[in-house]
């Protein structure tokens, strides 16, 4: 009996808008609802903002010229507050923005033919919420130094692995605003419980995660808005022994005592167009053999 109700129910539903509209039709005017969305108060459906993130992680020599000196003369740092900039300093990191082609120099090593070929990442991630990258900076016992409102502060940690966090989020009409967080995983692997997001038709749920106890440097955040044609860089100061941004982006080359750099590129961009088409980047996130297409056209109810 519920599912004849349900069916004259649709029936009348498509007697009153026509049967001339389509499935897309409906939902532009509110009359079916999006799975992931939610509807605002004239009915429309709101998607949520997804953001597309492609990054690299080139290690060399810190005696290369190219990553260590020729690179950095056109990172703008001046985006950054000068209270951030000197704290990242302080602590061994840095970050800016390049604007425009990136040297060519540089841009020879992001291009590098195997077998010094570098893969990108690309990650595809609703605004406001972030993505881990790990840094491959690990150490059975670490003794770091970090400084805190003009204050060293000195601790040991066992297991510990270096990461950075990483959370979009629109800005103006096409930009996208990017905070980046270090952080510091040590100790052994626990069990614990968290949150995870839900949609308008699944709240929030606990879902059990095994990790590490993190520790998050919201100090030394940084937050950069990024447009077409921009890219975001962040690195290590090789100068800064023991310091946090040692860690992360400095180690010693396996059965040698050449110490390497790793440098960290980051485009950011919206995942779709103002009409909800994905960009490139976000198309390239798709499996293989998998585009995006429209949803299928409503049939004509009988006897239409």
């Amino acid at each position: 009996m519920k599912t004849k109700a349900l069916a004259a129910v649709a029936l009348a539903l498509m007697a009153m808008v026509g049967c001339t509209l389509t499935q897309s039709e409906l939902r532009k005017n509110g009359l079916l609802p999006t799975v992931g969305g939610h509807a605002g108060e004239d009915g429309r459906t709101f998607m949520p903002k997804r953001c597309a993130l492609k990054f690299m992680i080139v290690t060399k020599p810190v005696s290369d010229t190219v990553m260590s000196n020729r690179l950095w003369t056109v990172v703008d740092d001046q985006v950054l507050p000068d209270a951030t900039r000197e704290a990242l300093a302080t602590n061994g990191l840095r970050t800016g923005v390049v604007t425009g082609e990136l040297p060519p120099e540089v841009q020879e090593v992001l291009n590098a033919p195997p077998p010094n070929r570098i893969d990108p990442a690309l990650v595809i991630i609703a605004g406001g919420e972030n993505t881990l990258v790990e840094m491959g900076a690990s150490s059975p016992s670490l003794d770091l130094i970090v400084n805190r409102d003009g204050k060293a502060v000195g601790k040991v940690y066992d297991q510990a692995k270096g990461c950075l966090r990483l959370t979009p989020n629109y800005e103006g009409e096409n930009g996208v605003s990017l905070r980046i967080v270090p952080e510091l995983h040590h100790g052994p692997v626990k069990r614990s419980w968290s949150t995870v997001q839900g949609t308008t038709f699944d709240p929030k749920q606990l879902t059990m995660k095994d990790g590490q106890t993190e520790e998050t440097y919201r100090d030394l955040a940084a937050e950069l808005n990024l447009h077409p044609g921009q890219v975001a860089v962040v690195g290590g100061r090789s100068d800064k022994p023991g310091s946090l941004g040692s860690f992360l982006f400095t180690a010693n080359e396996v059965n040698s005592d050449r110490l390497l750099q790793r440098v960290l590129f980051i485009w950011a961009s919206r995942a779709e167009d103002a009409d909800g088409t994905p960009t490139p980047d976000a198309e390239s996130a798709l499996p293989p053999g998998l585009k995006p297409v429209d949803p299928p056209e409503m049939p004509d109810a009988p006897g239409e």
